[in-house]
């Protein structure tokens, strides 16, 4: 149930279209959960400054059940995604990663407790 959220203020026609996927096998190799659970939601144009600047910047949430065994390696290879598709300067991007219990997060009706 790995589950990617993405906010920037970079212009919806400037996301690259295929980098949804990209991100998804990527989480799904990270985690290594099914990439058939993987969701990816990109909020482009967002309004907001980071660092008092309006430059692009990337704020992340990345939440999968149980957490993560390395952290440090998803966030850099995250934000290595960011920085080739988006051209983001990694300086630039907040990532927060969340492990919520598996009776707190449901699919198709049911919790996967």
């Amino acid at each position: 149930m790995p589950v990617l959220q993405i906010s920037t203020n970079i212009s919806t026609e400037s996301v690259p279209p295929k980098f949804a996927k990209i991100a998804s096998a990527n989480i799904a190799t990270l985690t290594g959960k099914p990439e058939s659970y993987v969701m990816v939601l990109i909020n482009a144009g967002s309004v907001g400054c980071f660092g008092g600047s309006n430059d692009p910047f990337i704020y992340a949430e990345l939440q999968s059940i149980g957490g993560f065994t390395d952290p440090n390696k998803v966030t850099g290879e995250m934000t290595k995604l960011f920085t080739e598709h988006f051209g983001v300067l990694g300086s630039r991007v907040y990532m927060k990663l969340t492990g919520p219990d598996a009776d707190k997060f449901a699919h198709n009706g049911k919790t996967f407790a």
